[in-house]
């Protein structure tokens, strides 16, 4: 029962969680079709080693990709409910049952969610082999078909994703007493976990030392790829890294930047003083902002820098190489996508659950104009920050990749395309922040400290 009502008074935050399980089940799903129909009894030698690769590598880009996006939409959404689950725990509910509540809460919204994104990729399995038809990478006569172990497999993985997401998060909001649950509230920023420090850390270590193995070992190889196979991710993996430390990351610069963002006055104030105290809340947003820049400009750099460098070697086809790019591409416009999604739903939870933040500010004499600029101007903080931590990141596969096909330091070409991509991340971010504060100071401050 406490399940079924708090589905209904919190469908923003559950819906950013929807979304978030049904485009990973969409996306790993699409893939996983291509993997079974791979492993069918009429597909030739070379179909099948194609579809296999794109299920197989694209897939499992797809699953990491998921495991981010639905563990960051789920951490937001728990975290902006410490305070309800302390009240639980006061009258009576133990930490365990605290947990099982949002078991529950995930589960119904994953099992839809898994249900719904499963049964559109079948349109969108077919469309994706279509595709890879076109590109000569599979032979006419492969034909699409359901793949049931697929979509079994796929739902069972999202939805024990998100359980154990769910799980995780739990036990952060009920780890102590209860009357440290209800001063553990929003207000207060808790401690970054020991695992969270190591994990954060080996995954910047290892995106360094892809990079550096690229200049070192890779490049030197007479296989083409070798270098790509190596710096490709190391973008991503250290921006992924850095995501880890964003709370910290957001505290360190906001201090310095408030004299610079009193200049817009009370709103500029507001902002600084948003960005330091929330800053476990905006973590995911600056997060995905870093992984959405990093991502984009790495690859599409790659990308460019091999498509003036090139040399076909002696023995491989051209259908080969092409076959290669176009992975290249569909990876790039899907993390891109998942990213993008995975900002505009951890920005519209956290402003979804900050409703009452902001009623008290407008009862102690703040506008409704006052708050909605304030919010702006964080956000424009925060995405600007993630975007330019995001570039940062993307060095470790563009200078790499770049140097060893004897371009230098810097490309020869789309010196203009990072700046493209920061501008994307921080315009998506300011959009959906912009829509999303309007909704929440539209009632009036006292309705809106009385529902929180």
């Amino acid at each position: 029962m406490l399940a079924r009502r708090s589905l209904s008074h919190r469908k923003p935050a559950f819906l950013a969680t929807f979304v978030a399980v049904f485009l990973s089940a969409l996306m790993v799903g699409s893939f996983a079709h291509l993997a079974e129909i791979a492993l069918g009894d009429d597909v030739p030698a070379a179909s099948q080693e194609a579809l296999l690769t794109m299920g197989a590598v694209i897939g499992g880009w797809g699953a990491v990709l998921a495991i981010f996006a639905v563990s960051s939409t789920l951490s937001v959404a728990v975290r902006g409910r410490e305070t309800e689950i302390g009240l639980l725990r006061t009258i009576g509910a133990t930490p365990r049952q605290a947990r099982r509540l949002l078991r529950r809460e995930v589960l119904v919204v994953a099992v839809l969610a898994a249900a719904a994104g499963i049964a559109l990729s079948w349109p969108t399995g077919a469309l994706l082999l279509h595709g890879v038809r076109d590109a000569g990478m599979a032979a006419d006569s492969v034909e699409f078909s359901f793949g049931t172990i697929a979509a079994g497999t796929t739902f069972l993985a999202v939805v024990g994703l998100s359980l154990l997401a769910a799980g995780i998060a739990g036990r952060r909001v009920t780890g102590g007493t209860a009357r440290s649950a209800l001063a553990n509230s929003n207000d207060s920023a808790p401690r970054r976990s020991r695992w969270r420090t190591l994990g954060g850390g080996f995954l910047i270590v290892y995106g360094i030392s892809a990079g550096l193995i690229t200049i070192f070992v890779t490049g030197d190889l007479e296989d083409p790829f070798a270098a790509m196979s190596t710096a490709g991710s190391a973008g991503l993996i250290t921006a992924v890294g850095v995501a880890a430390f964003g709370p910290s990351i957001l505290r360190a610069l906001a201090r310095p930047l408030t004299p610079l963002l009193g200049v817009a006055g009370v709103s500029g104030h507001l902002a600084a003083l948003g960005t330091r105290h929330r800053s476990h809340l905006l973590g995911p947003v600056f997060g995905a902002a870093a992984v959405f820049t990093a991502t984009g400009t790495s690859v599409l750099m790659l990308v460019g820098i091999d498509s003036r460098t090139f040399v076909l070697p002696e023995g491989m086809l051209q259908s080969e190489a092409d076959s290669v790019f176009f992975l290249n591409n569909v990876v790039t416009g899907m993390i891109a996508l998942f990213c993008a999604v995975v900002l505009v739903n951890a920005l519209l939870a956290v402003i979804a659950d900050r409703r009452a933040e902001f009623g008290r500010v407008r009862l102690v004499g703040g506008t409704p104009g006052q708050v909605r600029t304030a919010v702006l101007i964080e956000t424009l903080l925060v995405s600007t920050l993630g975007a330019i931590t995001g570039l940062v990141a993307s060095l470790v596969t563009v200078v790499p990749f770049s140097m060893v096909r004897d371009e230098g330091v810097v490309p020869d070409g789309q010196l203009w395309l990072p700046a493209v991509m920061a501008l994307v991340a921080i315009a998506l971010t300011v959009t959906a922040g912009s829509f999303a504060v309007a909704r929440a100071v539209r009632p009036r401050a006292l309705e809106v400290v009385a529902v929180s």
